[in-house]
């Protein structure tokens, strides 16, 4: 899925994330989550440079967080579907609430 480097600190979380492309609407299932995009497990890949909307919850949290994302990595194999997207427009409030969530999970898990 491409060795591009990762700068943001991920956290492996069970999320359901709803992806948004032209005129369809999917719920795909997150892998790893950071401020700077998403790894999504199952669910057929986009292709690469492929821009979606993006909408979920933190757990615990009521608000919402949309954000523009492109596809830049996909992988298909035989037991598997994985697409990482980078977050295009996530607005400083999000990134804050996701910093924050993401480095309690990593702290949950014994992640520094």
């Amino acid at each position: 899925m491409g060795d591009e480097r990762r700068e943001d600190p991920r956290a492996s979380i069970d999320l359901w994330v709803e992806e948004l492309h032209e005129q369809s609407t999917s719920f795909r299932h997150t892998g790893d989550i950071s401020v700077g995009g998403v790894h999504l497990d199952r669910g057929f890949p986009k292709p690469i440079g492929t821009r979606v909307k993006l909408r979920f919850n933190l757990p615990g949290e009521i608000d919402t967080i949309e954000v523009a994302a492109e596809v830049v990595g996909a992988k298909v194999g035989d037991d598997e579907m994985k697409t990482r997207l980078r977050f295009i427009d996530l607005d400083e409030q999000d990134k804050t609430r996701l910093a924050a969530f993401i480095d309690k999970v990593r702290r949950n898990q014994g992640v520094s």
